[in-house]
């Protein structure tokens, strides 16, 4: 998985939409049996936007 692009495809959602994405993208590379994108992806911030949900 390159998750890279998986960093620039979420951080592009709404704040709301991201947590579910990010969770399905770990959970995907765990069960592709890799555990640096797991762990990369899993680490990543909620956005937040300045004004709001």
């Amino acid at each position: 998985m390159d998750a890279d692009a998986v960093i620039f495809e979420v951080y592009a959602l709404r704040p709301a939409d991201f947590t579910g994405a990010r969770d399905a993208y770990v959970a995907r590379a765990r069960r592709e049996k890799d555990t640096a994108a797991a762990a990369t992806i899993g680490g990543l911030r909620r956005p937040t936007w300045p004004g709001g949900p």
